[in-house]
């Protein structure tokens, strides 16, 4: 019979047809992030930025990045400090001669070291006057208790704690004197014409106790320097 030979023929031929068909190939396409997917999120500090000299470091316990200038102590997202007035300056006021003025910053209408003698380094004395409300008394003086590492309070416990000394603005100050163990801040706000006053003395807590008289003068003292025609 001669079946053998055809089918050796048919099964070679298989094989080769086999062996001659093309390999499958997969391809893959490879997909990089865009720039705009690299973006930062909102809030993010851009990498080599630095933050403005006297700025507190980002972030904290809290969770929330320290307000500018306020260590320790949280602003909520989208809220900043209104700036300085330093541009119409037309108050006047009175200082002890042992204080020693120092150069004013672009914020400050008056800056002075206070000596603290026997009770220790001397205090720094600063006026600032800011638009509006700039955060409200009790807001304030929280914010302050947190520079000095106190616990805030409720605005009935604020208020308890604050003295009103009358000015010759024509509305008093309201003054607190808030003591951390090392550090604390004498400290006085004014309401005048759409605009807060402060007026501040920080330093160790017994330097600012031992000042505290003299500061209260100085606060009574302050007047407006406007010319009586335009009073």
């Amino acid at each position: 019979m001669k079946l053998r030979p055809v089918l050796l023929a048919l099964s070679a031929a298989a094989v080769l047809i086999g062996c001659s068909k093309k390999p499958e190939v997969s391809t893959y396409k490879l997909v990089y992030p865009s720039k705009a997917d690299q973006q930062p999120p909102a809030g993010a500090i851009p990498a080599g930025a630095t933050l403005p000299e006297g700025h507190p470091p980002m972030g904290g316990a809290s969770g929330m990045p320290p307000m500018a200038g306020t260590p320790g102590m949280a602003m909520p997202p989208g809220m900043t400090m209104p700036p300085a007035d330093t541009s119409n300056n037309d108050l006047a006021w009175t200082i002890p001669d042992a204080w020693k003025a120092k150069p004013a910053s672009s914020m400050r209408l008056a800056s002075y070291s206070v000596p603290g003698g026997a009770a220790g380094a001397d205090a720094d004395f600063s006026i600032v006057r800011l638009g509006g409300e700039a955060g409200g008394v009790v807001g304030n003086i929280n914010r302050w208790r947190g520079q000095v590492q106190l616990d805030p309070e409720s605005d009935a416990e604020v208020e308890k704690a604050i003295k009103n000394v009358p000015t010759k603005l024509g509305t008093d100050a309201k003054v607190v004197q808030l003591d951390g163990k090392e550090s604390g801040i004498l400290a006085a706000m004014i309401s005048y014409e759409g605009s807060t006053v402060f007026v501040k003395l920080m330093g160790a807590p017994q330097v600012l106790t031992a000042n505290r008289e003299a500061f209260e003068q100085v606060v009574a003292s302050i007047a407006t320097a406007k010319p009586a025609a335009d009073k």
